[in-house]
């Protein structure tokens, strides 16, 4: 939890762990929040700005948004939410859950697929768009589908997972699925 200077102002088990480590986050002497990555730094504070801009003009709802940080100085790729608390202006959640993918892949379909009652297919399209793939014609590509099938798998998609778009159906699966902390390799078969 941050407050509105990025100052840490609480923290659950596995962040102060991840803290300690410093392979994903840091804080510096006045306990503000930094990730490791200078590119994913810079969109930390972008997306907080972003975030916080967004709570201002409508108090009271949550907010949120999420990018992902290329793999960067040694860092590897990953996923960074930011949920805007409602009913305050400035406190943000910072969650960085492990991505799980490589040699898990066929397991991550199969807790897609068990979670959310996806297809086959709709869960491949789930663990790509966790994976970074985010345009259709990119997921298409990832996918080996024409951009067409992709975009009515999506609508299929977010019917199922209760959301209306991709940034929400990526949080969505992310925040439930990925805390499962296994193999964090985003490189593999999809």
């Amino acid at each position: 939890m941050l407050d509105g200077s990025d100052v840490i102002v609480g923290v659950n088990t596995a962040g102060r762990a991840e803290l300690d480590r410093g392979e994903f986050l840091n804080k510096d002497a006045c306990e503000r929040l930094h990730l490791t990555s200078p590119i994913g730094d810079q969109k930390l504070t972008m997306t907080l700005l972003s975030v916080r801009q967004a709570m201002e003009k409508e108090p009271g709802r949550n907010k949120a948004s999420s990018f992902l940080v290329p793999a960067d100085g040694g860092c590897p790729r990953m996923i960074v939410h930011v949920l805007g608390l409602g009913g305050t202006i400035d406190t943000v959640a910072v969650m960085v859950p492990t991505i799980v993918l490589n040699q898990n892949a066929d397991r991550m379909r199969s807790l897609l697929s068990e979670l959310y009652g996806l297809t086959p297919a709709e869960a491949r399209l789930g663990t790509a768009m966790l994976a970074g793939h985010s345009s259709a014609a990119d997921l298409a590509l990832a996918l080996g589908r024409s951009e067409w099938t992709v975009r009515s798998q999506i609508r299929t998609l977010f019917v199922k997972l209760e959301v209306s778009t991709k940034t929400e159906a990526i949080n969505r699966m992310s925040l439930e699925v990925l805390p499962l902390n296994l193999d964090h390799s985003l490189t593999g078969r999809l």
